[in-house]
């Protein structure tokens, strides 16, 4: 009797493991609580290989998301998806990442996206209208969640041959490069100065996605002379001759 008892308990457990592994993407997607400025459409796959078509979030559309499970990585109780998006034909974000959860937490390793620069621009409180040419470039070597967004993080972003057109000038401003970390919990920017605008910032992403930052603009002699009659839109000078910036 215990031995077909036995039997059955494995037979059980083999079928709801089949039923789970088999079980469509969209139908387990619809027990995930998403947030509010999230929405994904088109879901389809299983929980081996998931696809949606496209996602929604934060003002950016993502094409073509693609997370595959690595069925090694449940012999270590860790699972591990591997995940792409984007598409050559389609605006918006490309990349990849590997993602885990370690201690109900979230962790990203070897992150690489590419945005158009003109869509993170659109997405600014910016003094006067202003669009963005070239890539920008986010490659993140760790993330560890935490609260309430960061715990460890180690990155990069890099604007590549940037360009911008305001006031009918198009000015060139070289490469824009700036360091990811963690700052009291929150994801920081530091973008460096050593950039054609004199620019040095610090942008923040804090609880409930709030994004803040504040830095400096201190044109020098390579500031692009298109660029100056900008300046009076961003206020006096300080005794350095540094603009301030907020967001």
């Amino acid at each position: 009797m215990k031995k077909w008892l036995g039997f059955s308990l494995i037979f059980i457990v083999c079928y709801l493991a089949f039923l789970l592994a088999t079980a469509p993407a969209s139908l387990i997607l619809n027990q995930v609580k998403l947030p509010s400025n999230v929405v994904i459409q088109g879901v389809s796959g299983s929980i081996w290989h998931a696809k949606a078509k496209t996602v929604y979030a934060q003002n950016v559309v993502i094409h073509q998301v693609s997370a595959k499970l690595d069925w090694l990585s449940l012999l270590s109780f860790n699972p591990r998806l591997n995940v792409s998006f984007g598409d050559d034909l389609l605006p918006g974000p490309e990349g990849y990442l590997t993602m885990t959860m370690q201690g109900g937490l979230l962790h990203i390793d070897n992150a690489n996206a590419m945005l158009s620069a003109d869509i993170i621009a659109q997405q600014l409180p910016l003094p006067i209208p202003m669009t963005a040419q070239g890539i920008v470039e986010l490659d993140i070597v760790n993330y560890q969640q935490g609260a309430p967004l960061c715990q460890a993080l180690t990155g990069q972003v890099t604007w590549r041959q940037a360009k911008i057109n305001a006031l009918d000038e198009n000015v060139t401003l070289g490469r824009i490069n700036g360091d990811l970390r963690c700052d009291q919990g929150a994801i920081a920017l530091e973008i460096k100065p050593d950039n054609q605008l004199g620019l040095s910032y610090n942008a923040f992403v804090g609880a409930n996605l709030k994004v803040s930052g504040n830095g400096y603009l201190q044109p020098g002699d390579n500031f692009p002379a298109q660029l100056r009659g900008v300046l009076p839109f961003l206020g006096s000078p300080d005794r350095q001759g540094r603009y301030r910036l907020r967001l």
